[in-house]
Order: C-alpha cells, then sequence, then structure tokens
C-alpha cells in the first residue's frame, strides 16, 4: 500500500471492500431502522443525560427533560439521528470491511473508535446549543450541513488513523484535513450559490424520469423546485424533499476528492470529477424519484428520515470509492 493512499489502489481489494462495506453498512441500517420506538427514545434520552453530564464540567447550564435539552432557554429535541448511531454504523461497516487487518485489530478498533465518535457527538450536541442560544440566525445551517460534514470528516479521519495503525499516519493525516476542510468550504461555497438552479434542474428530471413510472407505481402528480427544496404534490398535499442533503453528500463526496485525488495527472483528474459528479447527479436523480414514490404511498417521516440519512452517507463513500478504482494508475479506463 502506498504511503499517499488510504486504500491500496487494487481492483481486487477495492471492490471486495465496497462490497463488504455496502453488506455490514446496509445490514446494520437495516436493523436500526427495525430497531422499537422505545428503544430509540431510551437512546435519545441517555444521549441527552450523557451531554448534560459532559458539559456541566464546562460550566454550560444544560438542562435535561425527557430527551428535551434546554440550554438558556433554547431547546433541542434529541432524535436517533443526535444519538451519532448512523455514524457508528457506518464506521463499524467501513472497519468490519476491511480486508488486510485482524479479526482481533479490528474488535480493538471498534472498541477505541466507537467511544469516540460518541465523545465528539456530546461536543457537537453542546456547541449546537451554544450556537442555537448566542447566534439562532446561523443554527439551521450549522446543523443541517456544516456540523454534518465536519462529523462525517471526522470520522473518516479516524479510520484511516485506524487503518495505518497511527505511527505513520500524522504527515499524512495533516495533509488531508487541510485538503479536506478545503475541498468541503469550497464545495459548500460554490453549492449554496448554484442550489436554486441545481434544484430545479433535479426537478425537471425527476419528474420526466417518474411520470412513467407512475404506470407501475405511485408517483406525486407535479414535483417542482422551491429555493433548496423540492416539493411534490401527493394526495394530502405537498411534501417536500430538501436539497441540502445532496449538499452535504457532494460535500463529503468533494472532501475525500480533495484528500485522495492525483493532481500530478490532470486528464486522471478531470475524468475522476466528471465522473464522480456525474454518478453523484445520476444517485441524486434516483433518489428524488424514489423519494416521491414513497411520499406519494404514505410512508411515515421517520422512515423517511432513517433512508436520507442512509444514502447522505452511503452515495459519496461508494462514489469515491468507484472512481478511485476505475481510474487508478494502470486501469484500463485512465
Amino acid at each position: 500500500m502506498s504511503v499517499n493512499d488510504p486504500i491500496p489502489r487494487t481492483a481486487d481489494f477495492g471492490w471486495r471492500f465496497a462490497g463488504l462495506f455496502a453488506f455490514y453498512s446496509g445490514l446494520m441500517l437495516l436493523a436500526l431502522q427495525l430497531t422499537p420506538l422505545d428503544v430509540i427514545q431510551k437512546a435519545a434520552e441517555a444521549t441527552a443525560s450523557a451531554s448534560v453530564f459532559f458539559w456541566r464540567a464546562f460550566s454550560v447550564p444544560l438542562v435535561k427533560s425527557g430527551f428535551m435539552l434546554n440550554l438558556l432557554g433554547f431547546q433541542m429535541e434529541v432524535t436517533l439521528e443526535c444519538t451519532a448511531a448512523h455514524y457508528i454504523v457506518i464506521m463499524a461497516g467501513a472497519v468490519l470491511a476491511y480486508p488486510s487487518h485482524t479479526f482481533r485489530y479490528k474488535a480493538a478498533g471498534l472498541l477505541a473508535l466507537i467511544p469516540s465518535i460518541i465523545l465528539l457527538n456530546l461536543v457537537r450536541i453542546g456547541l449546537l446549543g451554544l450556537v442555537g442560544h448566542y447566534a439562532s440566525r446561523f443554527f439551521p445551517v450549522v446543523h443541517t450541513i456544516l456540523w454534518q460534514g465536519l462529523f462525517a470528516l471526522s470520522v473518516l479521519v479516524l479510520w484511516i488513523v485506524w487503518v495505518r495503525g497511527g505511527g505513520d499516519a500524522s504527515r499524512l493525516l495533516l495533509r488531508y484535513c487541510i485538503l479536506g476542510f478545503a475541498g468541503a468550504i469550497a464545495s459548500y461555497g460554490v453549492l449554496s450559490l448554484s442550489l436554486p438552479y441545481y434544484a430545479r434542474l433535479l426537478a425537471a428530471v425527476a419528474g420526466a424520469v417518474g411520470r412513467p413510472l407512475s404506470v407501475v407505481a405511485d408517483f406525486p402528480s407535479a414535483v417542482r423546485a422551491d429555493g433548496g427544496l423540492i416539493a411534490y404534490r401527493v394526495s394530502g398535499g405537498w411534501a417536500d424533499y430538501r436539497v441540502s442533503v445532496d449538499i452535504m453528500n457532494t460535500i463529503v463526496f468533494c472532501t475525500l476528492f480533495a484528500m485522495t485525488a492525483p493532481y500530478s495527472d490532470r486528464p486522471r483528474l478531470m475524468k475522476m470529477a466528471l465522473s464522480g459528479f456525474g454518478t453523484l447527479f445520476i444517485l441524486h436523480v434516483g433518489y428524488v424519484v424514489m423519494y416521491g414514490i414513497i411520499c406519494a404511498g404514505g410512508i411515515d417521516e421517520n422512515s423517511l428520515g432513517d433512508i436520507t440519512r442512509g444514502f447522505a452517507f452511503m452515495a459519496p463513500l461508494l462514489t469515491w470509492l468507484l472512481v478511485t478504482l476505475l481510474f487508478r494508475p494502470g486501469a484500463k479506463s485512465s
């Protein structure tokens, strides 16, 4: 394995990792989806209690009531998403899927990495409360986009530390973090400015693709863009899909791409970028169509949220892995 790569760039290794990662992560996301509501509520309440315990050590006056947190009048509801369960699933899937480490090393990694993610999540919750209290107008952006991307990046960095065993990783990780942060900020700026136009394009293409499907499945009678939302006309009125999810998974892809792209080989770099963004757009269109079918079928909001989070994490990781393998040095497609 090259010192500059987080995974060996060989087809057999890469496809094996991709398949195992999709299998383990998908299985755990399905288990999460089937978890009884009372168990989820207990996990949310435990996360709220741990947040209060952690931040009281820093004299931050968090107050808990069930799975609600209050910071000087600013209230936050702790849901399944706030427990970091989805991040733990992605991390566990990536650790279990990595082919070239022993089971003992994987078990030790999970024992170290899962508490690290939980601790990072407690930091996230408290900081979000502080943002909500002192700068509430920034809370939606920080909560929905900035922290999600930074949390995903942090999980990736922890995984790379585990993959490389720590010792020789410091310089590589510093480079990854700098390039990844720059890529995340740049992609967020570009995507935020172009969001209304991108939403219109998504709505138009998804509507054209989805209408013929109404012969075999329920599909909304109309799909339109409304700023950062895609709205569906369904029997009960209008349902909407936030394109911010697409921004988040595009940022994750851009972060991964910035950290690992072959900058010295511009033709390969351009092919990787075009293929990656093209693949993401196709996935986004497919997801918007699927979301419309789900909305028309009347599936509950919690199920939609779980599907959205699974898509937001899996799509960029698998897209990045795909272009990394297709355009590795020596591959025929390069």
